[in-house]
């Protein structure tokens, strides 16, 4: 008797190929992961070849801040090597010349950026689009471990200034479905970002403590409830773990397009940045 089924291994592509692709917060820290290598950059290699490959990724990082919402509509954005690094470190020094070479240049998805701004402005979210931003080290950096072909096409999206934890996460609500068109939507910023006590030799270890469970704390009021954790700034710890919300807004952003968290990658440099890596399905 004969089946007219598929076989297993084509049904398992097939379901590979439609599953939903979750969504991510990378926490980037120093513009210099795009060329060291580390603990958090094998998590983000190994992430991107286990991973089916997205259509395109939509991206949300700390470092486009602006007025109102934009969406960048470029066929082939340009690369913006927007750092400053100040060292004499002769090790330093090499890895700031690797990077100031390195070119990470991924398509545009215009198509993809529009629909963006048509499911914003049905939402009733003002936003517009801007053809001349360059992706900035938040994209780049990250996405050339994830990506290191720059194969996957990239749409970044800014983080306006008046938006706090509750907006992040409601954006990432309206953006969700996306995700049935095999759109990966990833949130880039650091899930601690401290540069002072990354800058101090000898960081107060009370302080490096404090840094450290207020990031574990989140994960942990994200994992029950991720409203609970929109007025993380009331912890007593948030302020050592974030002077300023940036790098940590683009977390609720991912966790509002998906329910369940778990945790990639979890490691913290130079006591005040926090190199986590995390999921959302």
């Amino acid at each position: 008797m004969t089946s007219n089924s598929p076989p297993i291994a084509e049904v398992f592509d097939q379901a590979k190929l439609t599953a939903l692709l979750p969504a991510l917060f990378l926490s980037h820290g120093s513009p210099l992961l795009a060329v060291q290598q580390s603990s958090t950059t094998r998590a983000l290699s190994r992430m991107g070849q286990n991973l089916p490959l997205p259509r395109a990724v939509i991206v949300l990082s700390a470092h486009w801040q602006s007025t109102d919402l934009l969406v960048n509509t470029a066929a082939w954005p340009l690369q913006w090597h927007d750092y400053q690094i100040r060292s004499t470190n002769p090790d330093i020094l090499v890895l700031k010349s690797e990077l100031s070479a390195l070119t990470y240049r991924p398509k545009g998805d215009t198509d993809l950026a529009l629909q963006v701004l048509s499911i914003l402005q049905q939402a009733g979210i003002s936003a517009y689009p801007d053809e001349l931003r360059p992706l900035d080290h938040g994209v780049w950096s990250p996405l050339s471990h994830l990506y290191p072909m720059a194969n996957v096409p990239v749409v970044q999206i800014s983080l306006p200034s008046a938006y706090g934890a509750q907006q992040a996460y409601e954006l990432g609500q309206i953006l969700a479905p996306l995700r049935a068109q095999q759109v990966m939507l990833i949130g880039s910023g650091s899930i601690t970002h401290n540069l002072s006590m990354a800058s101090q030799a000898e960081p107060d270890p009370n302080d490096a403590a404090d840094v450290q469970d207020f990031a574990y704390w989140l994960i942990n009021e994200l994992s029950v409830d991720p409203k609970s954790a929109f007025d993380w700034q009331i912890d007593p710890r948030a302020k050592a773990a974030h002077p300023t919300p940036e790098h940590l807004l683009p977390l609720f952003f991912a966790a509002g397009v998906a329910p369940r968290i778990s945790t990639v990658h979890s490691s913290h440099r130079l006591s005040g940045l926090g190199m986590g890596i995390y999921r959302f399905d």
